[in-house]
């Protein structure tokens, strides 16, 4: 297309396919240790969220909100102070 006209034209190919390999690798990279992560959050064995609140509707609701996120995304939550 024209960006690889013009990246062609000044001598800068090798330039652009360099630095989109380097943000693909970061990129995959990152994906990695997120999977990583989730399935640390993910293992009950190694991994329990505690929830602390106050006692006031919105702080309780947030909890609440907490909670069906967490179950969602089938992280461990049994307690709740």
């Amino acid at each position: 297309g024209l960006l690889n006209s013009i990246t062609s034209m000044l001598g800068m190919e090798n330039t652009f396919d360099s630095k989109l390999n380097k943000v693909v690798d970061k990129l995959e990279e990152f994906q990695r240790e997120i999977q990583s992560l989730k399935a640390l959050f993910q293992n009950p064995e190694a991994t329990e969220f505690i929830i602390v609140t106050i006692p006031t509707q919105m702080a309780v609701r947030e909890s609440e909100r907490l909670v069906d996120s967490l179950k969602t995304q089938q992280i461990a939550s049994k307690h709740i102070i």
